[in-house]
């Protein structure tokens, strides 16, 4: 949730809906930010799924409007993993891991099961 000072009325904030809202760092509350959850501290993090094992490494993180997605490069070839809940299962920040659940269709030649 956020607060603007000086827009109280929700028809005013309506109109600002979709705008981007640019904050000095130094303006921010003390616990904005949880370093720890940082999204892009997971590269290079080995990726293991239930099934298959090892997947290989977290190479990139694509962003998109639902949710990033890890591309994994390793001896499947490249595998992206959606971060979700339903496959993202455990990230072992310092074992450098993350375990997951992959879903039908999303190995590599893997046809999507309907």
């Amino acid at each position: 949730m956020l607060t603007i000072e000086g827009i109280d009325d929700v028809n005013v904030a309506v109109q600002l809906r979709g705008a981007d809202i640019l904050v000095r760092t130094e303006d921010l509350p003390a616990n904005w930010y949880d370093m720890e959850d940082d999204p892009d501290d997971v590269i290079g993090f080995d990726v293991i799924d239930e099934e298959h094992g090892l997947l290989g490494s977290v190479s990139e993180i694509i962003y998109t409007g639902a949710n990033d997605v890890w591309v994994v490069d390793g001896s499947f070839g490249e595998v992206l993993i959606p971060v979700i809940d339903d496959v993202v299962l455990d990230v072992d920040r310092p074992e450098r891991r993350i375990t997951v659940r992959l879903l039908p269709g999303l190995m590599p030649g893997e046809a999507y099961e309907t």
